[in-house]
């Protein structure tokens, strides 16, 4: 192994600061590499190994800033130690996935397996160091893949990062954790046998490390590649000797996970025995420890099976809402984030459902809208939560009821908010009105395997409604609950629609209309969570009256083209000397016209192309394919954005069940509303239904009132419900932002 290259002189104040990194001194390290000189030969070094201590010290983003910067760095001048440059590339990766950046890691972990590839050729007297960095990389990047839950291509990274290791005997640091990982993704795909064997061989590398025994013995419980009883004994050793060692959260998470799989086994007498070792150690662990919060959920589930009153499982769980308000914190790093946010909508759901059980209807209410909420912006931005979290209605039983109240002041006596959500055993709508709150239920699923089935059925209805199934597609009980809803809503107005996660993929306004709702009722904006404030009102009534309508390309059929910028063109036309075309468009046009304060019409073909790590949504313009990510660099002043093109509108629900798409990027951007297409539409009805909707938008008709309005137009002039009004929606952000990710689904513009 070589140390650097030939002629390379190491600067005292560089090898200083290394020497404080290995002491694990890293306040020490920062300000001594923070002295080394830009003209030093160990500039580039100073600032890559600057970017590690960051990454150690957990400040993400200023990781990946000095990473970037120690990479530019050894782009001009070169690296003096080129291990050094793949390691700074991986942990720039690493840096951007824990700023729940995953899909861009990807993309970082693959620049730096293809730049080992090039030093390799480069530098022979360094290829065991730099393959063996490949090695961290694909660990790495196996890790990601894992997160994003894509295990079949993690399990070709982690296979591939195992092989360089085994190649170094004397050199397998990362081993261990990479069988570990590799046994969690065989899991996934079904391969067991080979988990099991990748579990053990971890065992074995371990030797004497009892700590290192434990984890991989732990990992391997969790996977279910032990039988119960193994697992028991397993888990309850590696507490003990946790807390012998004084590593009493380490402990205290090991009884966590005893009782996770207890509760997975059905066996409360094991599940309740655990809660007791757990809680015996609450007295010991920091006032910040978020464990006891995840304990409760669990804790509530073996008292329920052991036929607990309902006052003592709702006592339980509200004190385990009042830990996740208080304890849980602002941004958790990505390897935390699945397990803890699934664990925590869990809990709320459970509450919510258990408060639905007495008849509390609203503490059901905001329950269930909290525990949305606080994933939501956990993953998106801190600051949306600080409203919840000063608020921590859970300190009282019963509940604050303030942020209920706060919502339903926002509403007239002729208008009501809906919010439909999963509350196994049932299907439930939340109907808010000026004075009270409604609830309708319907029973969803009675096992697992009923659930997978509805969770599918719901997943396929864009492609059935592209398959012209109508309300056939529609699952029995979400058709159910929208009688439930129609009835109870009788003769009011619809304001706003919070769906729970795979229930976004119902077109719920033709699903209402179809069951004896007027349109006159449905000027509703699809929203994501009234806990983060309802619609702006003033902003919806009092949009400008004045357009940028874009266009590019042409559709139709041979005998009757449409000329896409005529369509923009007819757009702008009614707004007058406030209307504004641009043909031939580009994504700098678009882009400008995104940060005028008009509204913006983009009246183009639209298109799914594969790229890593994911397909993504693509805007087909004059200067090519561009995604709303790639062509947004400004805040969006555009308080209404219009995407005309087929799927611009579909959009996934995350984690924290907030929206991943191009509509709701343009949202997170700054728009305050967006219209869009769900599934593949027909251009000739597109060529109708905007200029209607600009002329009502042009006449003063406030936005939601105007889509409907012309909804019911376009129905009365002869167009199917299910084969053209379902495929476009209207979708609003309220007061804040909302989330962000890569476009996901299919189409094109017809």
């Amino acid at each position: 192994m070589s140390w650097y290259l030939p002629n390379h002189k190491v600067t005292l104040n560089y090898a200083s600061g290394m020497l404080a990194i290995h002491r694990q001194q890293l306040g020490d390290a920062l300000d001594i590499l923070a002295a080394e000189p830009a003209d030093s030969p160990c500039y580039g070094l100073a600032l890559a190994n600057k970017a590690l201590v960051e990454l150690r010290l957990e400040r993400y983003a200023v990781a990946e800033n000095t990473g970037r910067m120690a990479i530019t760095e050894f782009d001009t001048a070169g690296c003096p130690h080129p291990p050094t440059w793949v390691q700074t590339i991986r942990n720039l990766g690493e840096s951007i996935s824990l700023q729940h950046r995953l899909d861009e890691s990807l993309r970082v972990f693959n620049d730096a397996c293809h730049k080992a590839k090039n030093l390799t050729q480069r530098y022979p007297a360094f290829a065991d160091d730099i393959c063996l960095e490949e090695a961290h990389t694909f660990n790495s990047w196996g890790g990601a893949l894992l997160r994003l839950r894509q295990p079949g291509d993690a399990v070709d990274c982690l296979t591939s990062a195992r092989d360089i290791y085994r190649r170094y005997p004397q050199n397998q640091i990362g081993l261990p954790e990479t069988l570990t990982n590799l046994a969690q993704a065989y899991t996934e795909v079904g391969k067991r046998t080979e988990a099991a064997l990748a579990i053990t061989e971890a065992t074995e590398l371990a030797g004497e490390d009892i700590d290192q025994i434990y984890r991989a013995k732990i990992a391997g419980a969790r996977l279910g590649l032990f039988s119960k009883e193994v697992a028991r004994q397993t888990l309850l050793d590696a507490a003990n000797h946790a807390e012998r060692g004084g590593y009493l959260e380490t402990a205290y998470l090991r009884h966590c996970i005893a009782a996770y799989l207890a509760d997975k086994e059905n066996d409360p007498f094991w599940g309740s025995e655990v809660v007791q070792l757990a809680e015996a150690l609450e007295p010991r662990l920091s006032q910040d420890s978020l464990h006891p919060a995840q304990l409760r959920f669990y804790k509530a589930v073996f008292r329920e099976r052991y036929g607990a009153s309902d006052a003592e499982v709702l006592n339980v769980l509200l004190e385990g809402a009042r830990m996740w308000c208080e304890r849980l914190p602002g941004r958790l790093q990505v390897r935390d984030y699945q397990a803890m946010v699934g664990l925590m909508h869990d809990h709320f759901r459970k509450l919510s459902a258990a408060m639905l059980t007495v008849g509390r209807n609203e503490e059901a209410f905001i329950a269930f809208e909290i525990g949305r909420a606080r994933g939501f912006a956990l993953e998106r931005n801190k600051g949306q939560q600080d409203p919840i979290l000063s608020a921590n209605p859970f300190r009282t039983n019963p509940m604050d009821l303030t942020m209920v109240r706060e919502i339903q002041d926002g509403l007239t006596e002729n208008e009501v908010f809906a919010s439909v959500a999963v509350l196994p055993p049932s299907l439930v709508a939340f109907i808010i009105s000026k004075q009270t709150i409604t609830v309708r239920a319907v029973d969803l699923v009675s096992n697992l395997q009923e659930a997978d089935s509805f969770a599918a059925t719901l997943d396929s209805i864009p492609k059935q409604v592209e398959n012209q199934r109508g309300i056939d597609c529609i699952p029995e009980q979400v058709v159910a609950i929208t009688r439930e809803l129609v009835q109870a809503v009788g003769d009011k107005k619809i304001v706003l629609l919070a769906p729970h996660a795979l229930l976004h993929k119902v077109p719920w306004r033709t699903l209402l209309r179809s069951l004896g709702a007027q349109w006159s009722q449905l000027p509703y904006i699809t929203q994501f969570s009234p806990v983060f404030g309802s619609i702006d009102r003033r902003a919806e009534a009092d949009l400008p009256k004045a357009a940028i309508a874009l266009g590019f390309g042409t559709t139709g059929t041979s005998t009757a083209p449409l000329d896409l910028e005529h369509e923009a063109r007819e757009f702008a036309a009614i707004f007058g000397d406030h209307g504004q075309a641009i043909g031939a468009a580009r994504s700098k046009d678009l882009a400008q016209a995104l940060e005028s304060n008009r509204l913006v019409l983009i009246s183009c073909h639209g298109n799914i192309v594969d790229r890593e790590p994911r397909p993504e949504f693509l805007l087909q313009l004059a200067d090519g394919g561009h995604s709303v990510q790639e062509i947004i660099e400004n805040t969006v002043n555009a308080p209404l954005v219009i995407l005309s093109a087929c799927v611009s509108g579909a959009y996934e629900m995350a984690e924290g069940d907030y929206p991943v798409g191009a509509a709701p990027f343009v949202l997170l951007a700054g728009a305050k509303f967006c219209i869009c297409t769900r599934f593949r539409i027909d251009a000739y009805f597109t060529k109708l239904f905007f200029p209607t909707l600009g002329r009502l938008l042009n006449a003063g008709v406030p936005l939601g009132q105007a889509f409907a309005n012309a909804l019911e137009t376009m129905e009365r002039d002869g167009y199917d419900m299910w084969r053209h009004l379902s495929y476009i929606e209207l979708l609003g952000r309220g007061a804040v932002q909302i989330g962000t990710g890569r476009e996901q689904s299919a189409g094109a513009r017809s």
